[in-house]
This record gives structure tokens, sequence and C-alpha cells, in this order.
């Protein structure tokens, strides 16, 4: 019954044709995009680490400002460096400031879409060496408040150079600044995948709207420190939540690489729910057409357990192969993904697409388990064929296409 099963495959797979490209666009949907969400992981975590290399403790406020589950921490004040400084075992600190700005260009426009992620990134420039991470190529430091370096993704984009003005737009309110240099971060060419504008310490901190804050204080331990004993003696002291910086930005894109899989993945998922109407549509007809040879297999000797048999196994035969030609493709599916959404403007980070086997494990098992669920219901009306049908002499459905069935088709696949 296995090989009559599979033979049936082979003498229908025109037929077949439609079932099992709704079983590959699906798998190579979902497929895609887990293996473009790992990827998109992987490479900011990558980009995160490097900004945060050199960091051993991070100190933030233990307040949370703004909607629930969409805050962020409160901002602490700057004094604090004092404190942390004279905690042991801590050889450098430095209070950090950064946000998210807009970048008019020299047409007035902003550089980047506001709504596509981090436009630029305005930064403090760093005062400690231990933490000093940033290079200069052209011009000079910052050295006084107005006076802002560019990176080099930034200089290219506007066209900025030592000299150039600038204007950074914070909440709607426009500044003017001066460019003095341009610099590159160490380790990319951008600061945590955007572009950055840095300036003086304090200018940063009224540039945001909180003077004499900070977003975080940078600790460097000593050498031989472990950094989780500096953290239990900064507790010790009362100071603000202390967390590793790596840590938590990796848990932070994590979260939103999370939401981007399962909200493209809805679509895959669609695409399968609505492919398990053409599966049940096909083998329906299929077993319609096949009427007089299941009454002859029943004639045979078939029981009705062996005819079900060998419409699933076609079922399934059916799934296993297009579900792996669709992990195939869902490779290609993911550069079309990620093609699409740079076309939106969003940049990702230029890294190999990540292939993990893991990645197909949920759209093959819910393909194979879709396709038998939709074809459960023609196998049982085929395991119920009387074997008496073999002997009839005209097919049991000869109805052609209906002009209205045509028409009514034809003005859903428009719509």
């Amino acid at each position: 019954m296995v090989r009559v099963a599979l033979r049936g495959v082979a003498a229908h797979k025109v037929r077949l044709l439609a079932t099992g490209l709704a079983v590959l666009l699906s798998v190579a949907f979902m497929g895609g995009t887990r293996l473009l969400g790992d990827t998109i992981e992987s490479s900011l975590g990558e980009v995160w680490t490097d900004a945060s290399a050199g960091i051993d403790v991070v100190v933030r406020s233990d307040r949370t400002v703004g909607l629930e589950g969409e805050g962020r921490s409160a901002r602490l004040d700057a004094a604090l460096v004092e404190a942390v400084a004279e905690v042991d075992g801590v050889a450098a600190v430095e209070a950090a400031t950064e946000a998210d700005v807009r970048v008019l260009g020299p047409d007035g426009e902003p550089l980047r879409d506001p709504r596509l992620g981090p436009s630029t990134w305005v930064l403090d420039w760093p005062s400690t060496e231990a933490l000093a991470r940033w290079t200069v190529l052209d011009g000079r430091p910052p050295s006084a408040p107005g006076e802002v370096v560019v990176d080099v993704t930034a200089a290219d984009e506007g066209g900025f150079g030592p000299g150039d003005p600038l204007t950074l737009v914070v909440a709607g309110s426009p500044t003017e600044a001066e460019v003095v240099g341009v610099v590159a971060f160490d380790g990319g060419a951008t600061y945590a995948g955007a572009p950055a504008v840095l300036g003086d310490e304090a200018w940063v901190t009224a540039l945001v709207g909180e003077p004499g804050r900070a977003d975080r204080l940078d600790v460097v331990v000593d050498d031989g420190v472990d950094p989780a004993a500096v953290v239990a003696r900064l507790d010790g002291q009362g100071l603000p939540d202390v967390e590793a910086a790596t840590d938590e930005r990796r848990d932070a894109i994590g979260e939103t690489v999370d939401l981007f899989v399962q909200l493209v993945s809805a679509f895959g998922a669609i695409a399968l729910f609505v492919g398990a109407f053409i599966i049940v549509n096909t083998f329906t007809i299929i077993v319609t057409q096949r009427t007089r040879e299941l009454a002859l297999l029943r004639a045979l000797g078939a029981s009705r357990a062996q005819v079900l048999g060998s419409v699933l196994v076609e079922a399934l035969a059916v799934a296993v192969v297009a579900a792996a030609v669709g992990c195939v493709a869902s490779i290609g599916m993911a550069r079309l993904l990620a093609a699409l959404i740079e076309s939106f403007g969003f940049a990702l980070p230029d890294t190999p697409l990540v292939v993990t086997p893991g990645a197909f494990v949920v759209p093959v098992a819910l393909a194979v388990v879709v396709t038998m669920g939709a074809a459960a219901v023609p196998a049982w009306r085929a395991a119920r064929v009387p074997a008496v049908e073999a002997m009839r002499q005209a097919a049991v459905d000869q109805v052609g296409a209906r002009p209205t069935r045509v028409l009514a088709g034809a003005v859903l696949a428009a719509v």
C-alpha cells in the first residue's frame, strides 16, 4: 500500500503541485524570518558587545520613567562619579549620556527617518583614558559647548567636515553646533549600529534636558578584580541599581528581535492556514477522481484502514518533499526579507546569514501536521468508498469549470 500511495503521488504530481507550493512557501516564509531574526540578533549582539567592551560594571538608577513595559532607567546624578571612584577595586569611572537625536542635512531634512530605528546617537566625549575608544581622523576633539565631532558614517551621510555647521533636533527643538572633527569608533564604523555625534559632557546633558545628570556610570575595575565583587561593594553602599552593560543590552536586543520574528512569522502561519484550504480542496478532488481506483483496491482486499493510510502517506510524502525544498528556499527568503527591510530605510548589519538546523524545526513540523490534518477528511471519505463503485461505467464527478465559480475566483484573486 505504501508503494501504491507513492505511485499515486507520481501519477498526480501536477494536481499535487498546488499543495506542495502552499507548503513550500509557508516553510520558506517562516524559516526565512527565523534565519533573519537569528542573524540580526547575533550581529546586533556583536555590535553592542563591541560598544560595551572595556566596561566592567554599569551603575544605573533603580527607578524607571515612561510607560510600564516601555520605560527606561531614570537618569542619575553625575556627582555619583566621586562616590563610585572611591570604592575598592574601581580603576576608572565616568558618567555617560546617550540619546537618540535627528541630524539635519544641508537641505534641512533629517539624514535618517526617525521612525525606522535610532536616527543618530548623541554622546558625551569620553575624558577617561581607559574608556576612550574613539580615534580622531580629522580635526580635533570637542573642547567647548557647541563643539561636536561626528563619526565616519555621519560625516559621509551629511557631507560634514571640520568647520561645518550642524543642526541637531532634540524633542522638536533645533540646536546649532559646529563640527570640529571626524572620528571613528573602535571595532566598527558606527557606535551601536547608528551614526554618532559627540560633544562636551555638560553640553550634551543640557542638550537632552537634564543638566548634571547622566544615563549611567561606566566603571572599569582594577586588573585581577572580579567585577561581581565590585558590584557587591557598590550595593553595600546603597548606590543605585548595578548591572552588567553587555548582558543588559543583549537582553534588550533579544526582546526586540523576538518581537520582529513573531510579527513576521505570523504571515507565514497565515499562509499555511490559507494553504490548508488548498490542501483540503486538492485531496478532495483527487479522491473524487480516483473513486473507482480506490474501490478496486477495496475489491482486491484492501481494508478501509489501508485505503485511509495510503491517502495519508501521499499527503505525508508531499509535505516532507515540499518542506525540504522550503528549507532551502528559506535561505533565499531571508535574504529577500533583508533587502526589503533595507529598502524601507533600516540599516541591517552587514554580516553573513546565520543558518542553524533549529530554525527549521517548527516550520517543518507545523507544515507536516497541517498537511496531514487537512488531508484527513478526504482520506476518511476515501476509506468509505464501497467496492461496488469499481463496477460503475461512468465517472462519479464530471463537473467542469462553471462560469460563476471562475468569476468568483477571479474577483477574490484580484482582491
